[in-house]
């Protein structure tokens, strides 16, 4: 599925199989369909050469933590408890000292 699936789905949906099992050369017939073959190709090149110096990471891992702060902080400032400027500043530093904790545990 990670690599066969991959490759099937690539070629209609322009999706970038990250998978390095997937063969590097394809390009996705719905983008050659509308591009061009060589367009194609250059435009999945250039993506694919970004997997070199891209950083692989899912979310932060801090995510779920910042949204509830996003959550909490429009719900107050929508309820007029507080002022915007205030409710967000309250969520960044509250996210940013959750994330300074996160990565003093790597």
């Amino acid at each position: 599925m990670s690599v066969d699936g991959a490759q099937a789905w690539f070629n209609v949906t322009p999706d970038l199989p990250t998978n390095l099992a997937v063969p590097q050369g394809l390009a996705p017939q719905v983008l050659m369909d509308n591009r061009g073959k060589e367009a194609a190709q250059d435009i999945t090149k250039f993506f694919i050469d970004q997997l070199k110096v891209a950083t692989p990471m899912w979310n932060s891992p801090v995510e779920s933590f910042a949204t509830d702060q996003l959550t909490h902080a429009f719900e107050r400032i929508m309820k007029k408890i507080d002022k915007p400027r205030a409710a967000l500043q309250v969520a960044q530093k509250a996210c940013q000292a959750n994330l300074e904790q996160a990565l003093k545990q790597k």
